[in-house]
């Protein structure tokens, strides 16, 4: 039942136990304090007062009879000023006596009290009557005589029984003010003796609720600092009791639920250590291969930057032939243009000749009709000599010379004829061929205008290949350095890796020591 009070309703209970205590002490106290203070006041206000006021009644009244006394031993003149002053003197100590007195009778008093009281006035009034007022008339009428005479015989006897009066009221004073304080001791005794009891029941109350209390807070703070040095040992198994239902059953239910979680974290950690030595075992390997990769890739790139600068300096050389080809394609072009004009005359030329040879053949073929005509008019002539007989001999002699020209010019003309038939026939070859070259010409013109084009592309793509190479070298060199960077960051993580493998083994070994 108490282990389901939480901690601080015992603490609480305990304490409230613990503040009734002390009220009822601080009440009893209060309640003896205030006693004292009541009987103080009383006998500050009382027994004090009425001390006092006896004390002044008894002193002006022996200061009265002193005053008397002295002007007995010195008798003055009546009606004198010292005897005036003496008298006036003597009735002011006695009337600031008759003033205390009245003091005094004005206090409450106990029915003893007062009847001791009312005694003591009964012998006070026949001592002024008696005594005191007669002496004092007496100095004063100057009959110091009668005076003396009372204040020797009559006022002794007076003044003794006030006095035997004054001493059983002081007897009955002192008798109250030793009441007043044996009552105020017996007050005190068990006032004392409360408040010991009560402080005796705070005590048994404040040490039965301090080992309630302890036994609440240091056995279960007991059970969880073995709990806490069982984790802290490694064992994650060890048992805790959380049936509590107070603040320390919460707190060994959070120790409980820490336990539960450093377990399951633990497990976690066992799992991801074996992993990551797994992965950084792999991943060790990994970057040795791939650092062997990255150097072999290093050392091609460092080939491949060489053999571009070679390539480069290829290319730019193409770059410069393909140039001086271009300039010998363009003259070539030229010379080919200018041939080719060449070659276009040569056929308008032999085109000429051609023209000219068919003319001739017309001209030849003029010829044999005519040397056919002079043929036949000397064959005419030869028949007409021949008919003339001797008359015509000569002019037959004629017509056979006419007629062996006319033969003559004919086998020319034929001659002639086979000779500009040939011509013509070489002519006409030749203007084919002439034409053939022509066209072979053009055709070699826009060829070489191809070419030159053709030249040009490649120079302009030898340009742009030399640029792009020229890229691509300082693509190649940016890469060998990034490469070579790699390489260096491949090495570093392959040694974070390694470290990485060591710190999962160490993490590995560290939580291996757990017993979950």
């Amino acid at each position: 039942m108490l282990q389901q009070l939480s901690i601080k309703s015992r603490v609480f209970a305990a304490f409230g136990c613990l503040l009734v205590l002390l009220f009822a002490v601080a009440g009893t106290g209060q309640f003896a304090t205030r006693s004292g203070s009541t009987a103080l006041k009383q006998t500050y206000s009382v027994q004090t007062a009425a001390a006092i006021a006896l004390g002044d009644f008894k002193y002006n009244l022996a200061i009265t009879r002193v005053t008397i006394d002295r002007g007995l031993l010195r008798p003055l003149a009546s009606g004198s000023d010292e005897n005036r002053a003496l008298v006036t003197k003597a009735r002011a100590y006695l009337t600031t006596s008759k003033n205390a007195y009245a003091r005094y009778q004005a206090l409450p008093k106990s029915e003893e009290e007062q009847r001791l009281a009312d005694a003591v006035n009964a012998d006070f009034l026949k001592l002024l009557s008696e005594g005191i007022e007669p002496s004092l008339d007496g100095i004063a009428s100057g009959d110091t005589a009668s005076a003396q005479n009372i204040t020797m015989n009559t006022t002794p006897n007076l003044a003794l029984a006030l006095t035997k009066s004054l001493t059983k009221l002081n007897d009955v004073l002192l008798q109250q003010g030793e009441q007043d304080y044996n009552a105020f001791q017996y007050l005190l005794h068990w006032v004392s003796l409360g408040s010991i009891g009560l402080l005796a029941v705070a005590v048994v109350i404040a040490i039965a609720c301090g080992i309630g209390v302890q036994r609440a807070i240091s056995v279960p703070l007991g059970q969880a600092l073995q709990a806490c040095r069982r984790i802290a040992g490694g064992d994650l198994s060890t048992p805790i009791d959380t049936r509590r239902g107070d603040e320390m059953g919460e707190m060994m239910r959070g120790l409980a639920e820490m336990r539960d979680g450093l377990r399951q974290t633990l497990q976690a950690m066992l799992s991801s250590s074996e992993a990551m030595a797994t992965a950084t075992q792999q991943i060790a390997s990994g970057n040795a291969d791939l650092s062997r990769r990255t150097e072999s890739q290093a050392a091609a790139l460092e080939q491949t930057a060489a053999s571009m600068e070679e390539l480069t300096a290829t290319v730019k050389q193409n770059h410069a032939n393909a140039t001086e080809a271009s300039d010998v394609a363009q003259q070539a072009s030229a010379i080919a243009r200018n041939g080719g004009g060449v070659m276009d005359q040569v056929v308008e030329t032999m085109t000429a000749i051609s023209a000219q040879s068919q003319q001739m053949a017309s001209i030849t073929s003029v010829i044999e009709s005519i040397a056919f005509q002079t043929n036949i008019l000397a064959l005419n002539a030869a028949v007409e000599a021949a008919r003339a007989g001797e008359q015509g001999r000569g002019f037959a002699v004629v017509a056979s010379e006419v007629r062996t020209l006319a033969q003559r010019s004919a086998n020319a003309a034929k001659e002639i004829k086979s000779l500009i038939d040939a011509a013509n026939g070489r002519v006409e070859a030749g203007a084919g061929l002439v034409q053939t070259a022509g066209k072979t010409m053009a055709e070699i013109v826009a060829s070489i205008s191809r070419v030159h084009h053709i030249i040009d592309s490649v120079s302009l793509a030898s340009r742009e290949q030399t640029d792009g190479i020229q890229q691509v070298n300082q693509a190649v060199n940016q890469m060998d350095e990034s490469t070579q960077q790699n390489a260096a960051l491949v090495e570093q993580t392959a040694a974070a890796a390694l470290s990485l493998a060591d710190q999962s083994r160490v993490l590995q070994s560290s939580a291996n020591r757990f017993r979950i």
